[in-house]
């Protein structure tokens, strides 16, 4: 099953192929890093994710970007961001909260700056985090072990919503307390990357061509080029291409679109020319790419 339907299947993907707590339908915990090698291949994650590493480090890619996850820190994860477990140590110790969209939009709508708070942890995912912060989130988590019991089948549910709010709370005084006195202004060609990123995150699918960024950006492409490779270290190029075969990856390994469907909806003109393009920029064709999935599933 695709990781993509999490979010309809209420995880069942997590149930049959990782050891997890199900603390309700749409609520699940668990702990153990070897799980993570499940994640190898890069996924859009329909849930939200919270992972608190009590000891080693595991570094993502998240949307292109590598996140490392070291001792007493907290990771969180957004809805659609696309995945990519790259290592880890061996020492890794991990607790893990992984929530679906829908409960927790329920569980959360009276909490106030919930935007606010989105926003900051798109910008920021992951947090060191002070002792009484850490002690907080490990309280919670065990809580959720000794109080959420597979039996308690009428209030489970209700107990689950009131964990989330606890924990989304903490979250938002933890992100508050953290933002003080820790903002850069950032110089003006780190502005520009920044709304060029967005921009291809936003439209990759409609266009591979670095003009139309630039034409957003009120910017030449000349220009716009020599920043972006000034500051980031890779041309304008790379990062739109890198966007476009991560979202080819994500839809040939975890959906069951057809090569011609994933020609169309990434804005290719042909199947021919989309091959190439992936060829060129993986080594191997999309049909052999798919094709591997059932070899990844074996080797995991």
């Amino acid at each position: 099953m695709k990781y993509s339907q999490f979010k309809e299947d209420r995880f069942d993907f997590m149930r049959a192929h990782i050891s997890v707590n199900i603390l309700s339908e749409e609520f699940v915990t668990f702990d153990n890093p070897y799980n993570l090698s499940l994640l190898k291949n890069p996924f859009r994650i329909e849930n939200i994710a919270f992972i608190l590493c009590l000891g080693g480090y595991v570094e993502f890619s998240i949307n292109l970007k590598k996140v490392i996850l070291e001792e007493n820190s907290l990771l969180l994860i957004s809805p659609n961001q696309i995945v990519q477990f790259n290592t880890k140590s061996e020492d890794l110790r991990i607790h893990c909260f992984v929530v679906s969209q829908r409960f927790a939009e329920e569980s959360v709508k009276n909490i106030q700056n919930k935007v606010a708070l989105m926003l900051q942890i798109i910008k920021k995912p992951c947090i060191v985090l002070h002792d009484d912060e850490l002690n907080s989130i490990i309280d919670l988590y065990t809580f959720a072990l000794q109080k959420i019991k597979p039996n308690n089948t009428k209030y489970r549910r209700g107990i689950a919503q009131g964990l989330l709010q606890i924990l989304c709370c903490e979250v938002s005084s933890i992100y508050e307390n953290h933002q003080i006195s820790k903002y850069t202004k950032k110089t003006r060609k780190e502005e520009i990357l920044e709304l060029f990123l967005y921009e291809v995150e936003q439209n990759y699918k409609i266009s591979r061509s670095i003009s139309f960024y630039a034409d957003k950006l009120r910017l030449s492409s000349k220009h716009l080029s020599k920043i972006v490779k000034e500051i980031s270290g890779k041309s304008a190029s790379e990062w739109i291409d890198n966007y476009v075969i991560l979202e080819a990856k994500v839809l040939l390994k975890t959906s069951y679109k057809t090569i011609q469907q994933i020609t169309y909806e990434l804005n290719f003109p042909n199947q021919s020319f989309f091959g190439k393009y992936f060829k060129q920029h993986t080594g191997i064709s999309p049909s052999k790419y798919k094709i591997s999935r059932e070899l990844d599933s074996i080797s995991i």
